[in-house]
């Protein structure tokens, strides 16, 4: 009896071994609460670039102006290692928008990201003056981080489709085909028609003349493509593509930051990690301060990322 006894109890302590590990390992994977990184845990021996990618700000009245504040709020408490912040156009929304730029300055101010670089969409350039005045006279230009080459090209029109020069397009064919040695973002407003994006069969929401910037893609690489322009609910998948034709390039539509009936505050964080040939994108949902797991992907970057932790710098174009 004493022997059987002793049986049952070490079986029982066994099975409840066996759950607590269980129970444990859960809980481990579980850890990643809302709002929290798990990159450094991931990958805790290297070095990350944390580049928050957002665009559409565009607040109607000054009742909107929230929905950037909740996101650089959540961005502030959430996350102490992003190192950029780049909007993808439309800061403003009205033909007149002084106050929305003054606004929009002072909402940066408090955020804890200590780089932003932004480009005009369609809705800044309907008050080009005051862009240029309260954001940048240059309407594209190109910053490094690492051996990261970024390419910003502003919409030069106000309406809809965007519209860049031939002169603002030779820029940036040539600095693309001088760089392939290094990782190269380009950042617009507007779409390319051929980036097969949610939406690319409208007109007005993809870039005039892209097959201009198609052809380059075709016999050069540009690892990551960032535009905002059509706002889309966070469920829309199709706001990642990577079309084989153009040589793996990753499109991305990172809008809107602005809610609406049918969207939410959120953005793009992407993760470049020391010593990897691949990038993590994240969506964001910064009102209830979550990730959209459905919408974080992988992609690669053609070239080992290669970063001393220096600050991005503007390049002399």
């Amino acid at each position: 009896m004493n022997k059987t006894r002793f049986i049952c109890i070490g079986i029982s302590f066994m099975i409840a071994c066996a759950f607590y590990c269980i129970i444990s390992h859960h809980s481990a994977q579980s850890a990643d609460a809302p709002g929290k990184s798990r990159s450094a845990s991931l990958f805790p021996h290297r070095q990350e670039f944390i580049l928050w990618a957002l665009s559409d700000i565009q607040p109607k009245n000054s009742s909107q102006r929230w929905h950037l504040e909740k996101a650089i709020e959540d961005i502030n408490q959430n996350f102490t290692e992003v190192t950029a912040a780049i909007v993808a156009g439309d800061i403003v929304h009205h033909r007149e928008s002084k106050d929305d730029f003054i606004w929009y300055l002072s909402a940066k101010s408090k955020s804890k990201v200590p780089h932003w670089f932004e480009i005009a969409g369609n809705h800044d350039m309907k008050d080009e003056k005051d862009y240029r005045k309260y954001i940048g006279e240059k309407l594209h230009y190109s910053v490094t981080v690492g051996n990261i080459l970024m390419l910003f090209m502003s919409d030069e029109d106000r309406f809809p489709a965007q519209k860049i020069s031939d002169e603002t397009f030779q820029w940036w064919k040539r600095k693309v085909e001088k760089n392939q040695d290094r990782i190269i973002i380009t950042i617009t407003h507007a779409y390319l028609k051929q980036s097969g994006l949610f939406g690319y069969p409208i007109p007005s929401r993809n870039i005039t003349g892209s097959e201009r910037f198609a052809s380059v893609l075709k016999k050069h690489r540009v690892a990551l493509w960032i535009c905002g322009h059509t706002h889309l609910p966070g469920f829309i998948r199709e706001r990642y593509t990577s079309p084989p034709l153009y040589r793996h390039t990753t499109f991305i539509n990172v809008a809107a930051i602005r809610k609406s009936m049918f969207n939410n505050i959120e953005s793009n964080l992407i993760y470049f990690f020391s010593g990897k040939d691949k990038a993590r994108i994240r969506r964001r949902n910064h009102e209830k301060g979550r990730f959209v797991r459905s919408l974080e992907i992988e992609v690669p970057l053609g070239r080992t990322f290669v970063w001393d932790g220096s600050p991005p710098t503007l390049e002399n174009d």
